[in-house]
């Protein structure tokens, strides 16, 4: 009976345990994205006051997609190298007349050349 109710404590806080750390998360994630939107670089020239920045859409027009410290801004295109057509190496030969090659014979046309026979086998005497 103790161990029944004590089982379903335990599933009962866990599913809570979950619960709450979802929440924190969620806190968390929005407080470093609300800090990395309303933070800017303060400049000692600059003629905006401090708090929000005047580009940040909440007081007029958005002037830079921003969040945090990511701007989105439009991919260029990389232009593509010429593709250089494949060179054929020169051959290095030595100067001076080149080689002839020596024709090769049609076939048939050589030496002819008869095998010559085994000698015979003699043939075994056994007595008579």
């Amino acid at each position: 009976m103790l161990r029944k109710k004590r089982q379903q404590f335990f599933l009962k806080t866990q599913g809570q345990g979950i619960i709450y750390l979802i929440v924190a998360a969620v806190v968390v994630g929005s407080i470093f994205l609300v800090g990395g939107v309303y933070t800017r670089k303060i400049t000692p020239n600059s003629t905006e006051p401090a708090g929000i920045p005047v580009d940040s859409g909440i007081i007029g027009p958005k002037k830079n997609l921003q969040i945090g410290t990511l701007k989105f801004i439009s991919p260029t295109p990389t232009p593509i190298p010429p593709t250089l057509p494949p060179t054929t190496p020169t051959p290095t030969n030595p100067p001076g007349p080149t080689p002839t090659p020596t024709p090769t014979p049609p076939p048939g046309s050589g030496p002819t050349h008869t095998p010559t026979p085994p000698p015979p086998t003699p043939t075994p005497d056994y007595g008579s």
